[in-house]
């Protein structure tokens, strides 16, 4: 499965020279919890999330919060290129959708734009994680058996049983094709666990 098949348009796409309280309002008026930051022609320029668009709320903890005011500039001339984060993790519409979900589990990112040329063309959030991976049995099904079919030559032995993610391929005894369907149906968003057994 690509990364194409599993991203989402985005929702709120921000400018660098946006105002703080403008990017917060768009964000929790559309329930993300981070946006790409784009300039003119939609190129990547950064990432802000709701923790990012905080920060002059919340000044040096030590000292007199008052003498210490000065070291946050006020919100209304603070802006979306002040706090962002310009070094992303990015992903594109042909990379492997499993290893991005697999790198976002392991690293806690919540949110990876998709660029095409620098462009952002869409976005993977958590919520796409969760749409595209607690999927019902028979869909989980119908992939194995298709991308076992674009693949393997010995598809049409094959049949498969799917109960609660967990993949059972019956149809075939040979070593090497048992370990590359086995390979493909792993790569299927959903599945948790894949058993191969011999023709009986």
């Amino acid at each position: 499965m690509l990364v194409a098949e599993m991203m989402s348009a985005p929702r709120v796409e921000l400018t660098e020279t946006m105002p703080v309280g403008e990017a917060a309002q768009m964000l929790s008026a559309t329930g993300c919890d981070g946006a790409p930051v784009t300039d003119g022609d939609g190129r990547l320029r950064g990432i802000v999330t709701q923790i990012d668009l905080l920060q002059d709320r919340f000044g040096p903890v030590a000292g007199d919060v008052a003498t210490n005011r000065h070291l946050i500039p006020p919100r209304e001339t603070l802006h979306v290129g002040d706090v962002m984060t310009d070094a992303v993790v990015t992903t594109e519409e042909s990379d492997d959708a499993h290893e991005l979900a697999h790198r976002m589990m392991e690293t806690r990112i919540r949110c990876v734009p998709v660029v095409r040329d620098g462009v952002v063309v869409g976005v993977v959030r958590r919520g796409d994680l969760l749409r595209t991976y607690l999927r019902p049995d028979r869909e989980i099904r119908r992939d194995v058996l298709e991308e076992i079919a674009r693949r393997s030559p010995e598809a049409e032995a094959l049949d498969a049983v799917v109960e609660d993610g967990s993949v059972t391929i019956t149809g075939t005894d040979d070593t090497a094709v048992r370990r590359r369907i086995g390979d493909l149906a792993a790569k299927v968003p959903g599945v948790r666990a894949v058993e191969i057994t011999g023709r009986e």
